[in-house]
C-alpha cells in the first residue's frame, strides 16, 4: 500500500509561479508580434553575452519591459480567449 500525501503549494511558490505566468504571457505577446524578428533580437543579444545562462535568465524573468508591457498583453489574451469559447 502505497502513501499518498497532497502537495500544498506555499504562499511564497504561488506567488513565484504568478510572476513566471505573467513573464511568460509578456513574452508569448512580444514573439507574436515580432515574429522572427523577435527571436533574431534574442539570439543576437544571447551571442554577444558572455553568461548565456545568466542572460536567458534575465530576458524570461519578470523585468522592467515585461512589468511595462504586461496591461497589453493581459489584454489581448482576454480578447482571444472570449473568440475561441464562441
Amino acid at each position: 500500500m502505497y502513501l499518498l500525501t497532497r502537495y500544498k503549494m506555499g504562499d511564497n511558490e504561488l506567488s513565484n509561479r504568478m510572476v513566471m505566468m505573467k513573464s511568460s504571457l509578456a513574452n508569448r505577446y512580444f514573439y507574436e508580434k515580432l515574429s522572427n524578428r523577435g527571436y533574431r533580437i534574442l539570439i543576437k543579444k544571447w551571442a554577444a553575452s558572455s553568461d548565456q545562462i545568466g542572460f536567458l535568465k534575465s530576458w524570461y524573468n519578470f523585468n522592467w519591459y515585461n512589468r511595462l508591457i504586461y496591461p497589453i498583453p493581459l489584454r489581448w489574451y482576454e480578447q482571444n480567449k472570449k473568440t475561441d469559447r464562441t
